[in-house]
């Protein structure tokens, strides 16, 4: 993995990468970028030399995305969005957004939250996307690193992170019939002992 820091990297840039990538045509994204055809080659060049990947290969007479020119793409489209509106000194108008939302959480959290929430984005954001995935080992890391926005969790998230309370969740059990010769009492006291020391687990 390449080593490169924002830094590096000339942020003039950004404003030809989403149209070369868009446009999959040197001229076209030209064009769109009121630059001439060399300037834009230019910064495709310099664009391939950041990102240390082609991001555009020719097949046939026409250009593809690279898996990382499609991936750039999927993640530049809102960064865009966000810096127009800022710039335009704009507030966040859902009905009007476009923006694609990441979030990241557990089956069980899924369970409780999606359908209400697909549900309202439907109604009040209908332009927008929701990317959901589930949680794993790295989720923090992506959401530190802002591939993720947001991250809905049981647990309390490392300190450099910002985290809110939505509400309490507790943990519902389903268990088998227990045995005849076990007493139902005696069985859910065990359930119930269990269900405490994994509590705050969920």
């Amino acid at each position: 993995m390449r080593d490169t820091h924002l830094g590096s990297i000339d942020l003039n840039l950004l404003r030809t990468i989403q149209p070369l990538l868009e446009e999959r045509h040197v001229s076209r994204a030209a064009k769109r970028s009121f630059l001439s055809q060399p300037a834009m080659s230019r910064a495709l060049d310099r664009l391939r030399d950041a990102f240390g990947d082609p991001l555009l290969v020719r097949s046939g007479r026409v250009y593809e995305r690279t898996p990382r020119g499609e991936r750039v793409l999927r993640e530049i489209e809102p960064i865009m969005r966000r810096l127009q509106a800022i710039v335009r000194d704009e507030e966040f108008t859902p009905a009007q957004s476009q923006e694609r939302f990441r979030v990241a959480m557990s089956d069980h959290g899924s369970t409780i939250l999606l359908p209400a929430l697909l549900q309202r984005l439907r109604k009040e954001a209908p332009q927008s996307e929701l990317v959901v995935s589930a949680t794993g080992p790295q989720t923090y890391d992506e959401v530190a690193a802002g591939r993720i926005d947001l991250h809905l969790c049981p647990e309390p998230p490392p300190p450099v992170l910002e985290n809110e309370v939505l509400f309490p969740c507790g943990l519902r059990l389903s268990f088998w019939q227990p045995s005849a010769d076990e007493k139902p009492a005696t069985y859910l006291e065990r359930v119930r002992a269990v269900t405490a020391r994994h509590d705050s687990d969920w």
